[in-house]
């Protein structure tokens, strides 16, 4: 039999291509039937949008289909006809040099009806062994996949989903109950506090760029998570609930309340851990030093996801606690998270409450850095003495640890200033190099796009600067982006795959495994009134990396150093696929005069039309 294979694996966005192996068959003659074997393998992965007919963002479907034919031009069938002439006929056409006679006809009848008696039961005997033979070592197969599972369960190791954590992180909503379509971002979309108000005209439903969202986005991004994941291990959320400078403590509280319901209704059963941030704090970036009545609210309102004595205890005291990964089928996960308050350390912090607030206070740029630095207190909360003896204990339990809080330290790339006070960054990096080994990742938030920063060992001269171009890097920083798109940015969330256990020491280090990272276009979502959440990028295959370590980061960062590729990727990735003056393309492809490219403008109306400097021009401090 002449076998004719082909396989055909079609991609998305890609036709079917066929590899066939006659050639490596056609020296074999003498074959009087041909058998087509064809194996079809489609992986299709469906990140498009989160319709409501869908329980899950991404499918993966795998099709093996066999379908096998006999080619009857090319056959000849034995019957039990006794007609010699026939057969003869048929022989001396296909074989002239040995003509065959009436008796050679009968005698080869006989032999080929023999023969077509015993084949089936050779084919049944060989099929059967077959048989035997692959269900053999698919068992064995099996087998080995269990042991590797409950190895790599062991050892974090595996590359399986299955085998892997998962987790939300969700971060800088700014959710705003007085936003209206009405108004642009030159007055944050909110009507004057004085003169006559313009009802909502619904043109922006889910928000607009430069501007914090109303609350149709959050319940969209909410929506989104579940038909992701309905029941994650937990969710990172890295603070910023309310919108920027809410005229009152009440309704900065309610927005708090707000949020936080929302989280419950929607993932009732599922652990949070939240963080404070700039705005979640009354007014923006005001705290007096611990214990506060307004820390106590939030571990009120927080109690459902702060739970221990010993959380509620150090919440209460400076807005900080740590947090043992809740258990896994049965088994608890050898990570701890450590959350940071970092407003206390933040250039634009006040230790003082709104009664001391007065017209002026929001009229200098920057705000508070004037404040007395030989005045500040070397530990605020003894939040450094508990953080050391967090990362203490830690090493004792042989736990991994990541570190978690909003404002990062370091420099805003856009504007040049530092996170935090000099005299914190210096405390906070020598406390890192000293449990360098046992911190897997530190997760901030804050500029509200996705960045990341390399932390250079103390001694270690920074790469922009080193002749070879290498970093020596003690740990990283990921920074998350916002939902909210006040910084023109489309709104984005992001699902990890962590490895929970961890027993090799030297290869602690290694927690998250990748990341999934999905946005929304702003601007279709308002045109289209229904957002559609996508899959933006995955990190393993954007950066090429096996792991989301500090060792990964250092390498990319070296590599966008001399590869501009790459360096284009990271910044399509910072602003979530937000694409700058948009409705000025638009209206140019189509428009033959000056006219028409005016009008069109006119009709759209739309903020997508402005640059983002624009946008981030018109803003006052505290907006960025």
């Amino acid at each position: 039999v002449e076998y004719s294979i082909s396989i055909s694996i079609p991609k998305e966005g890609m036709a079917s291509r066929d590899l066939s192996l006659d050639e490596l068959l056609a020296h074999r003659d003498g074959l009087s039937s041909r058998t087509r074997v064809s194996a079809t393998t489609t992986a299709a992965f469906d990140s498009t949008s989160l319709d409501d007919s869908s329980s899950h963002v991404f499918t993966t479907a795998r099709n093996l289909r066999h379908n096998q034919h006999l080619d009857e031009e090319d056959s000849f069938l034995i019957n039990d006809s006794n007609d010699d002439d026939a057969f003869l006929l048929h022989h001396n056409q296909h074989h002239p040099t040995t003509a065959a006679t009436p008796t050679h006809g009968r005698d080869m009848r006989e032999r080929l009806r023999s023969a077509s008696q015993f084949l089936p039961r050779a084919l049944f005997v060989c099929g059967g062994l077959v048989l035997i033979t692959g269900f053999a070592l698919f068992i064995a197969m099996v087998l080995l996949g269990v042991l590797n599972v409950a190895s790599d369960s062991t050892s974090g190791g595996s590359n399986d989903a299955e085998t892997l954590g998962r987790f939300f992180q969700l971060s800088d909503i700014h959710y705003d109950p007085l936003y209206s379509s009405s108004y642009s971002f030159l007055t944050q979309c909110r009507a004057p506090a004085t003169g006559p108000v313009i009802p909502d005209n619904g043109k922006y439903p889910y928000g607009q760029y430069g501007c914090d969202p109303p609350a149709l986005l959050l319940n969209s991004t909410l929506d989104a998570m579940r038909k992701i994941d309905p029941s994650p291990d937990f969710i990172l959320l890295t603070g910023d609930l309310v919108g920027h400078r809410m005229p009152t403590i009440n309704l900065a509280l309610a927005v708090i309340k707000n949020v936080t319901a929302s989280l419950l209704a929607k993932f009732p059963r599922t652990q949070v851990i939240p963080v404070i941030g700039n705005n979640d704090v009354y007014p923006d970036y005001h705290l007096p030093y611990g214990p506060t009545l307004w820390l106590d609210t939030l571990a009120d309102l927080w109690s459902p996801w702060l739970q221990t004595k010993e959380q509620q205890a150090t919440f209460r005291q400076g807005g900080y606690y740590s947090l043992d990964l809740p258990k896994r089928n049965g088994t608890t996960p050898n990570i701890r998270f450590i959350v940071l308050n970092t407003v206390l350390y933040s250039t634009n912090h006040v230790a003082t409450n709104s009664s001391n607030i007065t017209a002026e206070t929001f009229t200098k740029d920057p705000p508070y850095m004037y404040r007395d630095v030989n005045a500040l207190p070397a530990d605020p909360d003894n939040q450094f003495a508990w953080l050391r003896a967090e990362l203490k204990n830690a090493t004792a339990m042989k736990q991994r640890v990541i570190i978690t809080g909003h404002i990062s330290y370091g420099v805003n790339e856009y504007d040049g200033s530092a996170g935090w006070y000099t005299i914190y960054t210096r405390t906070y990096l020598s406390i890192l190099n000293e449990y360098k080994d046992i911190i897997a990742n530190q997760i901030y938030a804050h500029y509200h796009t996705d960045n990341f920063r390399v932390v250079p060992a103390p001694s270690a001269t920074s790469g922009s600067s080193a002749s070879n171009g290498h970093i020596d890097a003690i740990s990283s920083v990921i920074l998350h982006p916002s939902i909210s798109p006040n910084h023109a940015n489309n709104p984005s969330f992001r699902y990890y795959y962590y490895h929970p256990y961890v027993k090799d020491l030297n290869n602690r280090r290694v927690v998250l495994k990748d990341y999934m990272h999905y946005y929304t276009d702003l601007y279709l979502a308002n045109l289209y009134r229904n957002p559609q959440w996508r899959l933006e990028y995955t990190f393993n295959t954007a950066y090429n990396e096996q792991n989301v370590t500090t060792e990964a980061y250092t390498t990319i960062v070296e590599t966008m150093k001399n590869d501009t590729a790459v360096f284009i990727k990271f910044m399509d990735y910072q602003y979530a696929q937000y694409i700058e003056s948009r409705t000025k393309y638009e209206c140019s492809f189509d428009a033959n005069y000056a006219d028409d490219f005016s009008a069109c403008l006119s009709k759209h109306n739309d903020n997508g039309a402005v640059d983002r400097q624009e946008i981030l021009a018109s803003q006052p401090w505290y907006m960025r």
